[in-house]
């Protein structure tokens, strides 16, 4: 190139962070003092919490893998739980009797997935079933029930299970015409609520487990529901919808449809909120891009 010219040029990096939040619940369902949870730069998704009701355990890239840590909401560091070289951590859940915690693994180079264990304490885990189908996500009830349940993609139809937690027997429960189904299993482990989002008309499904019977209920004035968790008293549960222009809500709904919105931000991706066992606290997974421009005075001759 000849001659000389001079000008900026303008570099814009951008990057999305996952973080985990965590509030506390009012007895009128108002969600306050909301501040994120881990501090550090990694992200980390959250999907329970330990006995005690103060630590949040969550699944996070640290090493390479997914794995498990668990972290004090009083304390700035996290601990780990399940730490593996060869394996990746899906979904991670109490057990029903908070002892362990109960999680999908899945090992590189082999097919399908596997139910794993490990004590809160960190031991070595221990292998519950697997389906070499493949696992999408887990729930646990709790104490005094032992079971779990765990769903599967067979030709475009999401089948679900329910599984003994200690011994891993297993029964099938039902099967819904779709590959695109997120659900939740109610504390006492009789109910599973589930959505559709393949469809747009996304209603709450509550399975009635014992008697095979099925419900819908809408969220009136919010019809683009995309995740749902129970509330620890098993009277409500919380839904995220994007239904508002670029911006999701997290909403607690009862069973009969009555919406009441928990939390909403700019520029904030909300994906799922998690209970604590005593309904006193949330553990809210949500994203946010952020953007990074800087400018280089350039030149050529």
């Amino acid at each position: 190139m000849s001659g000389s010219s001079q000008g900026t040029i303008v570099f814009l990096r951008r990057s999305r962070q996952r973080n985990v939040y965590v509030g506390s619940l009012s007895e009128n369902r108002t969600l306050i003092n909301t501040t994120r949870l881990a501090l550090d730069d990694n992200s980390a998704a959250p999907y329970s919490w330990t006995p005690d009701n103060n630590g949040v355990v969550f699944v996070t890239r640290r090493n390479g893998t997914r794995d498990i840590y668990k972290q004090d909401v009083n304390r700035p560091f996290a601990e780990s739980v399940a730490v593996s070289s060869d394996r990746d951590v899906g979904t991670a859940r109490l057990s029903p009797d908070g002892e362990e915690i109960i999680y999908t693994s899945t090992p590189r180079g082999k097919i399908g997935t596997e139910i794993m264990a490990v004590p809160l304490s960190g031991r070595a885990p221990r292998l519950i079933l697997k389906d070499d189908r493949g696992i999408d996500t887990i729930q646990c009830a709790r104490s005094p029930s032992r079971f779990c349940v765990y769903d599967t993609v067979v030709e475009k139809k999401e089948i679900f299970y329910q599984f003994d937690a200690k011994t891993g027997e297993k029964k099938y429960l039902f099967a819904v015409p779709s590959e695109l189904v997120n659900f939740s299993l109610s504390p006492d482990g009789a109910t599973i609520a589930a959505i559709d989002i393949s469809t747009n008309e996304r209603t709450i499904q509550l399975h009635y487990l014992s008697s095979g019977q099925i419900r819908h209920t809408v969220v009136k004035g919010w019809p683009r529901i995309e995740t749902i968790d129970w509330a620890s008293d098993g009277k409500s549960v919380f839904v995220v919808t994007s239904a508002s222009a670029g911006k999701s809500t997290l909403l607690n709904v009862t069973l009969d449809g009555r919406a009441k919105k928990m939390r909403e931000i700019d520029n904030h991706t909300i994906h799922w909120g998690i209970p604590s066992p005593n309904g006193r606290r949330l553990a809210i997974y949500e994203s946010v891009t952020a953007s990074n421009a800087w400018a280089v005075e350039s030149g050529s001759k």
